[in-house]
């Protein structure tokens, strides 16, 4: 035992009735030293020390691992092949890999002591970290293309080392044709930092409704789709269209002896940003009315059911304005923007 410092140097003693090992393990993708020394259950915290991007880790012993496991056999094979080792420890006597586009796990053979050495038992499983779009609207006609994006949880596993993963990959189908895809590199993804990965779907020349079909993949520099992302599966879209918000201004119909509009415009957009203006607006008996007026919007969704009033100018002469709809951009909607005199 001449080389204490290698990374692979595990020795094996007696003490008492328990084996005990020695290993120094260093730091990977987003973790430091200290991370992986602070999230580790075994050894004990007292029998690590870090030593720049390693951590060093003394005494680890077979009723240690017993314990956190809690497990009953005491054998280094039996606590290897143990069933309540996590598989999802970025250190652990479990090993993964490809097989056919399938992420598998397995045990590391030959059996070794050492390979707990950072073992966290409280690891968690990669999956989704906040959820994923299941649904949205577009407006037909539109060239805005609609983005798709997922957050990723990690976990600890060093998918690049063990299948060569550097990247997570989003794609989007529709019938089976592939209409968006975006690959991220993984970089620092660990911990509680989420791989945010996206891509942009043209929803251009659409009608109606569409289920599209997304996947997240473990992928590489060329994009290749290795596996899919372990901790999901693949999930359904649906895209429906929304009706354009109108740009109608007129007067109320119930004051249209008082108040008239001979000519007017609005546009709206869909996060509620209005623009108005007024022209001509005359008596019932086409002669000038120069006082102020109100403008109240009224929001209806796509059943044509009213969902929400509001005034976005009052008691005011000016013609031509500004301003915010709230609660617009929620909706399916259209929208009257309805001039009436105060």
């Amino acid at each position: 035992m001449k080389n204490l410092i290698s990374l692979i140097l595990v020795f094996v003693l007696f003490w008492g009735q328990s084996l005990q090992a020695q290993k120094i393990i260093s730091a990977y993708a987003g973790f430091t030293a200290t991370d992986i020394k602070n999230r580790a259950d075994i050894p004990l915290q007292a029998n690590m020390t870090v030593s720049g991007s390693n951590v060093n880790c003394y005494n680890i012993t077979t009723t240690d691992i017993k314990n956190i496991l809690g497990e009953s056999v005491t054998g280094v094979g039996a606590l290897c092949s143990s069933t309540l080792v996590n598989k999802w420890s970025g250190f652990s006597p479990r090993e993964w890999y490809i097989d056919a586009t399938v992420l598998k796990n397995r045990i590391k053979t030959p059996y070794q002591l050492g390979s707990f050495a950072g073992y966290h038992h409280s690891a968690v499983t990669p999956g989704w970290m906040s959820g994923y779009i299941t649904e949205f609207k577009y407006i037909s006609g539109s060239t805005t293309p609609q983005t798709i994006s997922v957050a990723l949880q990690g976990g600890e596993i060093n998918f690049p080392a063990m299948v060569s993963a550097s990247y997570a990959k989003i794609v989007v189908k529709e019938s089976g044709n592939v209409i968006g895809s975006g690959n991220l590199a993984l970089g620092g993804y660990y911990g509680t930092n989420p791989i945010n990965t996206y891509c942009s779907v043209s929803v251009s020349g659409w009608t109606g409704t569409k289920t599209l079909t997304a996947t997240a993949y473990l992928s590489n520099g060329n994009a290749d789709e290795l596996c899919v992302f372990p901790g999901t599966t693949a999930w359904n879209i649906t895209a429906t269209q929304r009706m354009p918000p109108a740009t109608a201004v007129h007067s109320d119909p119930t004051d249209a002896t008082v108040i008239k509009i001979v000519g007017g415009s609005g546009t709206l957009d869909l996060a509620g940003n209005y623009t108005i203006s007024i022209s001509n607006v005359t008596k019932w008996d086409m002669t000038p009315y120069t006082l102020n007026v109100t403008v109240v919007a009224y929001l209806y969704d796509d059943t044509n059911t009213l969902i929400h009033t509001q005034t976005v100018v009052t008691n005011s002469s000016l013609r031509s304005f500004s301003g915010y709809l709230s609660r617009a951009a929620d909706y399916d909607y259209r929208v009257e923007f309805v001039v009436k005199k105060p």
